[in-house]
């Protein structure tokens, strides 16, 4: 999820410089349309996963590590446990 959130923050920075330049008189805005409307598709895609993920990390129930007696992998709010070393 810290991934998407990466590009999802990305996602926002590239639309305010692209912003930006619109208002330059070196770029025609009418060049920049077509990219700021495929920005705005990403950012709306992106942002949904980024809203979707938090939903169902809240919604996880804390589990406990398998092994009797190990306290390394107890996983709350989170995807990944770590396995064991034997």
């Amino acid at each position: 999820m810290h991934k998407i959130g990466l590009v999802l923050k990305e996602l926002k920075e590239t639309r305010y410089w692209l912003r930006l330049a619109a208002h330059v008189p070196l770029v025609r805005p009418q060049s920049l349309r077509p990219l700021l409307s495929e920005l705005e598709e990403l950012i709306a895609i992106f942002g949904k996963s980024v809203k979707t993920a938090r939903r169902r990390l809240s919604s996880m129930p804390s589990a406990r590590c398998p092994v009797p007696g190990a306290q390394c992998c107890r996983v709350s709010r989170s995807l990944i446990a770590p396995s064991h070393a034997s």
